[in-house]
């Protein structure tokens, strides 16, 4: 996992240490971080990870290392392309540039592998979601593409769905002057070893910045992931959704600027 940077006020909740355990993973797995700059922009930075040749994208996510608003998460998929790469896009309202890791989780290509693909749009000053199911076989993951190119929408959530091979995807169009069309992503394949869900909840207070980690089952490696948060409302902005660099789990963060507490949920989908 990358160093935490911790400011302002950070409460750290339930906060998942890499086990000393040696885990089992799907063939030819790694998580791979590659850090990018975002200087402060009206648009959005675009930065990627690339999976090693031989593999494929089975998942990834993106971090800021400055967790501060308004810098925002705007984007974070697979690209389509093999081995592929994870793309993400992020918004940097901040009076400095700040150095973002974009993360990318590669393995041998399983059986049944698939993208599927679901679009939707947010009308202006409106929170849209969309749904898009695996046809078959298990969500190994999933992503959120924005088709704005600025930061004027962000990722609101991004999660799979609990008791579903689907997964689900929100855009908060807050301060455009038009709609946002996005697309939703699921990457779907045979069930692999060990496959098995995880999630973790905690309440975050109006004004705190939250961050929490799902832990994987012992011997098995986190595949895929994401970032629930409810009620859903503008000005709760989550700013972090990433795989640990070792495997052990992912990580979320919520930076909570509306009145109201909010529930923030950290996903897993492990294998082995």
């Amino acid at each position: 996992m990358r160093a935490w940077l911790i400011l302002g006020v950070v409460l750290l909740a339930a906060v998942v240490a890499a086990p000393a355990y040696a885990a089992t993973a799907p063939p030819g797995y790694h998580v791979v971080y590659k850090a990018f700059t975002a200087p402060q922009s009206g648009f959005a930075t675009m930065g990627s990870a690339p999976c090693p040749t031989g593999t494929v994208t089975w998942g990834g996510g993106v971090s800021p290392f400055a967790w501060e608003v308004p810098m925002t998460l705007v984007s974070s998929y697979w690209n389509g392309a093999m081995p592929g790469s994870w793309v993400v896009d992020v918004g940097n309202g901040e009076p400095f540039t700040d150095s973002v890791d974009a993360a990318a989780i590669c393995a041998d290509k399983p059986k049944g592998y698939k993208l599927a693909i679901a679009s939707g749009d947010a009308p202006i000053a409106q929170l849209t979601g969309t749904n898009v199911i695996c046809p078959r076989g298990k969500l190994l993951s999933g992503g959120f593409a924005s088709t704005s190119d600025t930061i004027v929408g962000n990722i609101a959530a991004a999660r799979p769905i609990p008791g579903s091979q689907a997964f689900q995807g929100f855009e908060a169009n807050q301060h455009s002057d038009t709609d946002i069309p996005y697309h939703v992503y699921a990457i779907c394949g045979a069930k692999p070893p060990g496959y098995a869900r995880r999630s973790a909840s905690t309440t975050v207070a109006a004004g705190q910045q939250v961050s929490l980690g799902a832990a994987c089952p012992t011997g098995t490696s986190v595949i895929g992931g994401g970032i629930g948060v409810s009620p859903l409302a503008n000005g709760a902005l989550p700013e972090e959704s990433i795989p640990d660099s070792g495997g052990a789990a992912w990580y979320v963060m919520l930076d909570n600027t509306t009145t109201q507490a909010e529930t923030l949920t950290a996903y897993a989908i492990c294998a082995a």
